[in-house]
């Protein structure tokens, strides 16, 4: 991802900021000025006229806030969406403005305001005179005063905010000058953060023949991307060569998963949701073959991972993903899966083994967006796209909320925080299938689904001795799909506990799971490829 390119978008995004300042100050204010005038003068006669008066200037007052509260409120997002994707210290852009605002802006900030309020209480004295008392006329005169200056210190706060980051951005894009992306270019007509050059070879490149997922269609774009933008000298031959290659392990990956159900997936990251960020990040995750969009739940935004039929694939899109810099750096985001199918009651069986064996301590509240009774697991609202004709189909599904992604964490060198995506992919999406086969009635399953059933039928009864063990057997019995925050809090408190104050506790658990893992997956693998074979 482009920084410089997306720096020069901000830039860009401030200057429209300060042409909508500057008509709202020159058309807009003046407008609402007078008429609070003419409602100041009426509120100064008493009685019913001070009630009307005042209802009129809350609704005119309001609608002014309304015009520049949201410019504050999307340059403060800009400033705090490139805090986090340049992991600038929170303190960076407190520096004061280095310059005085120019006599000329000066002059459209409060200049028509300024006029506008003399002119109307000059019309308006006159009433004021004549029928009222000397108090009400000194009051009316404060209190047109008082708005004027309301309005041009509210157009002197926002110009101040605005141009702070304007010189803030200006200085720290002249100092990343090592792109090649210079200020001035004509990055700020694009929606994207991608280079212009590696994207243009890209759609020059032919197409894969094999029959492939989403995921995997996205997952070599993006690798064949990265290997334009960071191997630029690289003939057209080589960038075939590499695509057929990975096309055939994606391809491999996805024929020996094929029993296993799809598997996708959210990742919401820290940012404004509809902000600039937001939106040239959904533009660069739609060239990819990807999606974004906004979360209502978390009031954040999020990117779609399409659906794979290999967990294997899942995981390395989200490691090119990675590389590519759409997760800023330093950061621990939810990875929210979703696998095709309904778990129902069973959805407690991979929660459970995901949270007993993950090197994770939670906290109280993991987000506090959730609230506290939102479920750590639920279930989906709508189907997964159908993998052969890219569209949804019919059928319910299961959404686990449960997996978390570490960017760039130095501190988590440790195997399982490096490859945890790819383990909590791997669970969920081979555990969901050996649930699904145990679901089934026997006289329907076949032979690989008969072989599963016993063997998740033995993780089942390991995983219950194993809670009984540290006195965690109720913890099968409670709702993990569609439950409550507070009814499932106690139990991760527990398994929190057990993991640092029992050193055999979370060895334990990775042995049970990878063993279960282990066995499930070789039945589906054996099972596919005699399909192929056949």
């Amino acid at each position: 991802m482009n920084l410089n390119r997306l720096l020069q978008q901000i830039l860009s995004e401030l200057e429209q900021e300060q042409h909508r300042v500057q008509r709202t100050a020159l058309i807009i204010a003046p407008i609402l000025l007078f008429s609070l005038i003419a409602l100041a003068t009426l509120m100064m006669r008493g009685g019913w006229e001070l009630l009307s008066g005042a209802t009129g200037a809350i609704v005119l007052m309001a609608h002014f806030a309304m015009l520049t509260e949201p410019a504050i409120k999307r340059v403060r997002g800009l400033a705090r969406d490139v805090t986090i994707y340049l992991s600038l210290p929170s303190d960076w852009n407190s520096a004061p403005l280095p310059e005085a605002p120019a006599p000329r802006t000066l002059l459209w900030l409060y200049g028509p305001s300024v006029l506008t309020g003399l002119s109307g209480i000059a019309i308006f004295a006159p009433v004021l005179l004549v029928e009222t008392s000397v108090w009400q006329q000194i009051a009316g005169v404060v209190l047109g005063g008082v708005l004027i200056g309301v309005f041009c210190h509210r157009f002197a706060q926002t110009y101040s905010l605005i141009r702070h980051l304007e010189i803030s951005f200006t200085d720290m894009l002249t100092a990343r000058q090592a792109s090649r992306y210079a200020p001035g270019a004509t990055a700020q007509s694009r929606t994207d953060l991608l280079d212009q050059e590696a994207l243009a070879r890209l759609e020059a490149q032919p197409q894969p023949v094999e029959r492939l997922s989403p995921a995997a269609r996205a997952l070599i774009r993006t690798e064949s991307y990265l290997l334009l933008r960071d191997a630029p000298d690289t003939s057209d031959t080589d960038v075939q060569e590499a695509v057929q290659a990975w096309a055939k392990q994606a391809s491999a990956d996805e024929l020996g998963h094929w029993l296993l159900p799809p598997i996708g997936g959210k990742i919401y990251l820290p940012i404004e949701p509809h902000g600039l960020l937001a939106s040239t990040l959904a533009a660069t995750a739609r060239r990819l073959g990807m999606d974004g969009g906004y979360s209502a739940s978390l009031n954040t935004w999020l990117i779609r991972l399409p659906p794979a039929r290999s967990y294997a694939v899942a995981a390395r899109l989200i490691d090119a993903l990675v590389a590519l810099g759409v997760f800023p750096p330093g950061e621990t985001l939810i990875h929210h899966l979703t696998v095709a199918g309904d778990l129902g009651s069973e959805a407690a069986v991979p929660a459970l083994l995901y949270l007993a064996a993950t090197p994770l301590i939670f906290e109280p509240q993991p987000n506090p967006a959730l609230g506290d009774d939102h479920s750590f697991i639920m279930r989906g609202g709508g189907v997964m796209d159908d993998l052969d004709r890219g569209h949804a189909s019919a059928g319910s599904r299961t959404d686990f909320a449960d997996g978390f992604l570490f960017v760039d964490q130095p501190a988590w060198s440790a195997v399982e925080h490096i490859t945890g995506h790819v383990i909590n992919l791997r669970l969920k999406q081979v555990l969901a299938w050996a649930a699904y086969a145990a679901s089934r009635a026997p006289e329907r399953r076949s032979t690989a689904e008969a072989t599963a059933t016993a063997r998740y039928d033995r993780l089942r009864g390991d995983l219950a001795a194993f809670l009984r063990e540290h006195d965690l057997q109720d913890a099968l019995t409670i709702r993990w799909l569609d439950g409550r925050w507070s009814e499932q809090w106690p139990y991760l408190k527990a398994i929190s506990e057990r993991k640092q104050g029992d050193h055999t506790f979370l060895a334990s658990a990775q042995q049970l799971r990878d063993t279960a893992l282990d066995d499930l997956e070789q039945i589906a693998l054996r099972a596919a490829g005699q399909r192929r074979t056949t």
